[in-house]
């Protein structure tokens, strides 16, 4: 199992995205959820970044984008 390291900034974003939407609380958990278990999940669709985020990773999964 792999650990998800978040910043002070992703937690306060999380928290502002479930207060707008309270309905996807749990979408999102089961998201960040399959990410700690297995980030390379095709259903995830990890792909590297470019430019000045070289070196990261984001994932798309339906209507959440995270970059990591």
């Amino acid at each position: 199992m792999y650990v998800l390291l978040t910043t002070g900034y992703f937690d306060r974003r999380v928290i502002k995205f479930t207060r707008a939407h309270p309905e996807l609380k749990k979408p999102l958990a089961k998201v960040l959820g399959n990410l700690e278990a297995n980030p390379f999940l095709r259903s995830l669709r990890l792909h590297p970044l470019s430019g000045e985020l070289e070196g990261l990773h984001a994932v798309h999964r339906g209507m959440f984008d995270c970059k990591t």
